[in-house]
């Protein structure tokens, strides 16, 4: 399609990103997607600036716990992807809000400041939802969001429910918690505005572009009845559990795992998350544990409820690639099954991370996305604390140890 391009680049620095990205362009960018290691060279507001500056359009992405790209899985580097469109094929508008005491307010307002420049085209809609079915029509909104959250606010949820409500929970939307290499002080989300840490920051897009995501989990359930189990008593928050089935957390889990020690279970937590239900949809989700506490509790990195019922998941090495393989699979359904791919967004877990070392599958999970898209198609995304997106039966949720894919296609819906 005329003007319109993908352009990526990688580096260790923002100087030779920019650089690579300027090589591939010949116009200012509509949008750039970002993803940074906080331990390069430049700090987290210059690698925002240097984009905005140079290169003009807008930026959206977040600082990171890994980065991914066509050339593989990274740490310490920087990752980047330029999207040169004309506006009726492509706009975008960025914007981020603090998270406070009321985070439901801040997704609101990121999404509500998000969209205040798009302009509803209804006539686009109406040419994309004839002769389809209603509930295709429904899902044919010429609008996408990129969402990127605090990897340490321990409030997504109630972001989300925010976002989710603002929008009806009718846009499709892909994104991730930021995350900082581990380090658990700071994390930062990007925008047009700058780098900001503790807030929420939303890429709202309008696009005629065939785009779609999909969401996936390398887990199955165990099949043994005694590793099943009710929440009956968090902590201060829904994050800690401090009792299943009024037994300690941590006594059940090593329990069922088999463990007699708690550096054993530990070790174990990529490996073996919880796996609970969602009693709506039936689609399972992971609850991953985060760290286990002095007094036998465990903390999550998503809220986990009382009442809420809980089993010990398990993977192999095959069910761990085809999560990946086939949430870009579901993303493409999703987009209308494009002829050519223009990029493929990427928001992997840092447990999955951790769970691809394990296994030794990084290599192999990329060369199968690449027979998929091809080998020439740009594929750019982070390891994160936490994935969010939504898809057909998935409401906009925030997801541990998953992989969620956002697909952008070359051809118009």
């Amino acid at each position: 399609m005329k003007n319109l391009k993908f352009v990526f680049a990688e580096g260790n620095n923002v100087g030779d990103v920019v650089a690579e990205l300027r090589n591939g362009l010949d116009k200012p960018p509509t949008l750039t997607v970002v993803f940074a290691s906080t331990n390069i060279p430049n700090s987290q507001e210059e690698v925002v600036s240097t984009i905005k500056n140079e290169l003009g359009g807008e930026v959206w992405g977040n600082s990171t716990a890994g980065e991914i790209s066509s050339t593989g899985f990274h740490k310490n580097s920087i990752v980047a992807l330029s999207i040169q469109a004309p506006k009726t094929v492509f706009s975008v508008n960025t914007a981020y809000a603090p998270i406070g005491d009321a985070p439901e307010s801040s997704g609101a307002e990121a999404v509500r400041e998000a969209f205040s420049t798009m302009q509803a085209q209804m006539e686009l809609y109406f040419i994309r939802s004839q002769n389809v079915d209603p509930l295709s029509a429904l899902r044919s909104l010429p609008y996408n969001m990129l969402i990127s959250i605090d990897g340490l606010s321990g409030k997504e949820e109630r972001v989300l429910s925010g976002i989710a409500g603002a929008t009806l929970n009718k846009i499709q939307a892909a994104g991730g918690s930021a995350g900082d290499d581990l380090k658990f002080k700071e994390t930062y989300v990007y925008s047009k505005h700058g780098a900001h840490s503790k807030a929420v920051s939303v890429a709202a897009l309008y696009t005629t572009l065939k785009i779609g995501v999909g969401i996936k989990i390398g887990f199955k359930p165990s099949d043994d009845p005694s590793k099943f189990g009710v929440v009956t008593e968090n902590g201060q928050t829904p994050r800690i559990v401090r009792k299943i089935n009024n037994r300690p957390a941590v006594e059940v889990y090593m329990e069922w795992l088999g463990v007699s020690s708690i550096e054993d279970a530990n070790a174990k937590f990529a490996e073996h998350p919880f796996g609970t239900i969602e009693p709506s949809s039936k689609i399972w989700k992971v609850r991953s544990p985060a760290r286990i506490l002095g007094d036998g509790s465990m903390l999550f990195y998503s809220d986990v409820p009382i009442g809420t019922g809980l089993t010990l998941f398990s993977s192999t090495p095959d069910m761990h690639v085809n999560a990946m393989v086939e949430a870009v699979k579901e993303a493409i359904r999703r987009a209308g099954n494009p002829d050519k791919i223009g990029a493929v967004l990427l928001f992997d877990c840092i447990l999955r991370d951790i769970l691809s070392d394990i296994y030794g599958t990084k290599e192999r999970e990329i060369a199968e996305i690449k027979k998929i898209v091809g080998e020439d198609t740009p594929i750019i995304g982070f390891s994160t604390y936490g994935e969010t997106g939504n898809t057909d039966l998935i409401p906009l949720w925030h997801h541990n140890q998953t992989i969620t894919a956002m697909v952008i296609g070359e051809e118009l819906a």
